[in-house]
C-alpha cells in the first residue's frame, strides 16, 4: 500500500513529535505496512492520538483511524489538525475518550496541564482535574470494527502517559486481536509487555527511544515495544 497523501498538514504542530512519528516512523508503521500484501483494508486505533501526527500518517495510507485522546485542550488540536487534512474526513474518528478498566462511560478523572504538553491519569501538582469519559479497549476496539472493515488487518498504537498496565491488564484478550501492536514502555513496566504479548503468541522487540524522562530520573528507561 502506498500513501494516498504525503503533504499532511498542521495547523498546531509539535515539531519534535511530528519528527519522531513521520520522519523516523518510530512507531514503525510504515515498516509496517511495506509487509501488508495487496490493498488489504487495515483498521488503526489510536490511544493518546495527541496531535494527531500517528493518526494522520496512518490515514494518509487509507486506514480507518479511531483517535482517542483523553485530554480536552489536546483533543481540540486534534480536531483542528484533522479539520487541515479535509482527505482524512472519511477515514478518521476521533473520541476524547480515556481509556481504561472501567470503560461504561463512566466518568475518570484526568489531571491536564491545560497546555500541549497533555495530561496524566493520576494526581500531579500544578495539573488541574477534569473529568473524562471512560472506554475500555474492548469498547473502542468494537465500536471501531463497525466503521472499519470487518475483515481489516489491525494495527494498535498505544502511548497514554503511565495508563497502559491499566489497559494492557484488563484487555489482554482484545490486544490479541491485534496484527501488531506498538507502544511506549518504561522501565517498570517493559517485561511485563513483553512477557504479556509473547503469552499471546506475538514476536516483541524492546526499543528505546533516546528521550530521558522530564524531570530527569536515571533509573527510569523508556522506548517503545513493537509486537508482531
Amino acid at each position: 500500500m502506498r500513501p494516498i497523501n504525503d503533504q499532511i498538514k498542521f495547523a498546531v504542530r509539535d515539531d519534535a513529535t511530528i519528527e519522531d512519528v513521520i520522519v523516523h516512523d518510530e512507531y514503525r508503521f510504515r515498516d509496517w505496512m511495506a509487509g501488508q500484501v495487496g490493498d488489504e483494508p487495515v483498521f488503526v486505533v489510536d490511544l493518546g492520538a495527541n496531535l494527531g501526527s500517528f493518526t494522520l500518517l496512518a490515514a494518509s495510507y487509507g486506514c480507518k483511524v479511531v483517535a482517542v485522546e483523553a485530554d480536552p485542550k489536546l483533543f481540540e488540536a486534534l480536531l483542528t489538525n484533522l479539520c487541515e487534512n479535509p482527505w482524512a474526513e472519511k477515514l478518521v474518528v476521533p473520541l476524547n475518550v480515556a481509556a481504561t478498566a472501567t470503560g461504561g462511560g463512566a466518568p475518570r478523572w484526568m489531571h491536564t496541564s491545560g497546555t500541549l504538553s497533555g495530561g496524566v491519569m493520576r494526581a500531579v501538582e500544578g495539573h488541574a482535574p477534569v473529568s473524562v469519559a471512560s472506554r475500555t479497549l474492548k469498547e473502542i476496539y468494537a465500536w471501531g470494527r463497525v466503521f472499519a472493515d470487518h475483515h481489516s488487518v489491525a494495527f494498535l498504537k498505544c502511548d497514554i502517559e503511565g495508563s497502559e498496565c491499566e489497559v494492557f491488564g484488563n484487555d489482554i484478550d482484545t490486544i490479541e486481536r491485534f496484527d501488531a501492536v506498538s507502544l511506549e514502555w518504561h522501565s517498570y513496566d517493559a517485561l511485563l509487555f513483553q512477557a504479556l504479548l509473547q503469552s499471546r503468541g506475538f514476536n516483541t522487540v524492546l526499543a528505546g527511544c533516546g528521550h530521558p524522562p522530564v524531570p530527569y530520573d536515571p533509573t527510569i528507561a523508556r522506548g517503545l515495544c513493537h509486537a508482531r
